[in-house]
């Protein structure tokens, strides 16, 4: 027979526990300051992530108590959701789940203002590791153009996919402006080499330069309309970051998907001075890519000179008409 101490301690079934509004407020409260003050770190949840109380949204997790927040908008509903579940010591998980209306009374639980609060900072954090991110990736790009073999410290492009936020190819103008010089520079000492994409025009054509690393470089060279007008005569640039095992295989470059050349240099990428230079900067590299396509044209063009020259010499030797 049990004794009563041990009856005491047999298993009474589930207990139900239920955190209630001023618990909520008390909580969301505390997670609202500790975030605006960044002692509070959220993440998106992942659409894969086993544990997440929803496939979107935010979360954050406590070492201490092993407890974890999710947070959400509930948009189609006009709703904000907060889950919090923590790991009691015997195993067991408390969940509760707090939902308030979008257009709530005064004194309710401010879950609006952390929902808000979580995606400034979110969007603060992601912006900042863009920024080093795209730091990363330049000077590796950087490198590859020199020449210079990837070290043991490359970070691969090939582990982040399109559709993830990441940032690694979202160069700022001053870094497309050194891309570029650092292009023309080593085309002009023959030591970059670049290869035709079909059968390149004199205003017209598609290289590609295979760098040592993950990444190489193709250039796309159109001939603008009138809203986009941007060199001398009239050719517009595109500057791609490709994969390079599929450089080699490329059979038209405007036909590559965004995950497959990476990233585009746009001209809104640019400031206009910036985007100056770098015009005046391609037109320098496609004149050294398609050199002897130039030296024909201006070859062509000092015989056509030539003959219009001699057409109007020869119109003055025959005499004016008679004037009416």
């Amino acid at each position: 027979m049990p004794t009563t101490f041990e009856k005491d301690r047999q298993p009474r079934g589930n207990l139900v526990l239920s955190l209630d509004t001023a618990h909520w407020q008390d909580i969301v409260g505390q997670l609202l300051d500790r975030t605006r003050t960044r002692a509070v770190i959220w993440s998106p949840i992942s659409a894969d992530d086993d544990e997440a109380e929803w496939t979107w949204g935010f979360s954050c997790r406590f070492t201490a108590g092993r407890t974890r927040f999710s947070l959400r908008n509930n948009a189609a509903e006009s709703a904000f959701e907060s889950c919090v579940r923590r790991l009691e010591p015997g195993g067991h998980e408390f969940s509760n789940t707090l939902r308030v209306n979008a257009e709530g009374a005064k004194g309710r639980t401010p879950l609006k203002e952390l929902h808000e609060a979580v995606a400034d900072e979110v969007a603060f954090a992601r912006r900042l590791s863009a920024v080093e991110n795209a730091s990363i990736t330049f000077r590796q790009l950087v490198d590859a153009i020199q020449g210079i073999e990837p070290g043991e410290d490359y970070l691969s492009a090939r582990e982040f996919e399109d559709l993830d936020y990441h940032g690694h190819f979202d160069f700022d103008s001053e870094q497309w402006h050194a891309v570029v010089d650092a292009l023309y520079d080593r085309t002009l000492d023959g030591s970059l080499v670049w290869d035709p994409v079909g059968t390149p025009q004199r205003r017209t054509g598609q290289y590609v330069a295979l760098l040592p690393a993950e990444i190489s470089i193709g250039l796309i060279i159109d001939e603008a309309n009138e809203y986009d007008e941007r060199g001398p005569d009239g050719r517009f640039y595109q500057l791609r970051l490709l994969d390079t095992s599929l450089a080699d295989e490329i059979e038209e470059l405007g036909d590559l998907k965004k995950n497959d050349a990476i990233h585009a240099c746009e001209d809104a990428d640019m400031k206009d001075e910036q985007l100056a230079h770098c015009t005046a900067t391609l037109d320098a590299l496609h004149d050294l890519l398609c050199h002897d396509l130039v030296i024909q044209e201006n070859a062509f063009r000092a015989i056509a000179l030539e003959e219009t020259f001699r057409s109007i010499m020869a119109s003055i030797e025959a005499g004016s008409d008679q004037a009416s």
